[in-house]
């Protein structure tokens, strides 16, 4: 049975009407669609009386955030919650999983620490998350096809996996690459010369 009177709100001290007569009848204007929140305030098509307000009246699973039923299980602009964005990282595209964002990297791209990675190009990552391709003194180091790739600068050449200047004076790499000098001969621009120290040695 309804009493046709206001009762006063908590907090706020405004008042909710919730016996309300209308015509000869008392009704809930917190829950009569007809009359939702004053008398002949009827809810349109879609919508339901909450709490003297009109709100859209959404499915099973689905809560009402701002003017749209959402499933905040899956919705990746209502996340767990209305107004929960997924904020995807660069090469991804944003998922909601029980309401808990996630994210899938978009091909070729993989997921690595927190972000997506191509595993082909990076040098940082080449051929797999994690594995960097290591420096070289006087090189640059790329990553292809998930192979490190070393190319030296202007000048030198790429012995192994070092980049030296065979035409200065290392008697390991003398003039091209593994080339030696023998015995106690000197490298000077490229070329195995004998060591003058020697000569001069042998005449005393």
């Amino acid at each position: 049975v309804f009493h046709c009177k206001r009762l006063k709100l908590g907090g706020g001290g405004g008042k909710m009407p919730v016996g309300v007569k209308c015509g000869n009848q008392c009704v809930d204007a917190s829950s009569d669609p007809a009359n939702c929140g004053a008398c002949g305030m009827v809810c349109g098509a879609g919508t339901v009386c909450q709490g003297g307000s009109c709100k859209k009246s959404c499915a099973a699973l689905e809560t009402v955030c701002g003017s749209a039923c959402v499933n905040t299980a899956t919705n990746t602009s209502n996340c767990g919650k209305c107004g929960a964005a997924c904020t995807p990282p660069a090469h991804a595209a944003a998922q909601c999983q029980m309401g808990v964002c996630a994210y899938q990297c978009q091909d070729p791209y993989s997921a690595c620490g927190d972000g997506c990675v191509d595993t082909h190009v990076d040098p940082k990552n080449c051929g797999m998350c994690g594995q960097a391709c290591a420096p070289v003194a006087g090189g640059t180091v790329t990553c292809a096809n998930s192979q490190c790739v070393l190319s030296c600068a202007s000048g030198l050449s790429l012995c192994g996996s070092a980049c030296i200047n065979t035409k200065a004076s290392d008697p390991l790499n003398c003039g091209d690459c593994a080339k030696k000098c023998k015995g106690n001969e000197l490298c000077l621009l490229g070329k195995c010369l004998k060591n003058p120290n020697n000569n001069n040695n042998n005449d005393q």
